[in-house]
């Protein structure tokens, strides 16, 4: 089904879920290990992760722990040309 404009913020969000989902295989990482990279508890991350539940403040701490490259940060955020 192809994606509506009224829903954007969501596939976003979905999209960044995947985008962290691909990052810890690449650092061969956990979800409790990103919780204790971003100091919070492996039950929240899971949350967080589960239902594409970000504050700008958890997104800030993600791409730190997962130390994204600038480019990946426009990607993941659907910015595809920088």
């Amino acid at each position: 089904m192809p994606r509506v404009k009224i829903n954007e913020s969501a596939y976003k969000a979905a999209d960044f879920t995947k985008t962290i989902k691909k990052r810890m295989i690449d650092l061969d990482m956990n979800q409790e290990d990103l919780a204790d990279r971003i100091g919070t508890t492996p039950q929240n991350m899971s949350y967080k992760l589960r239902n594409n539940s970000y504050t700008f403040i958890d997104f800030i701490e993600i791409v730190k722990a997962l130390e994204f490259k600038d480019a990946m940060i426009l990607e993941s955020v659907g910015r595809r040309n920088a």
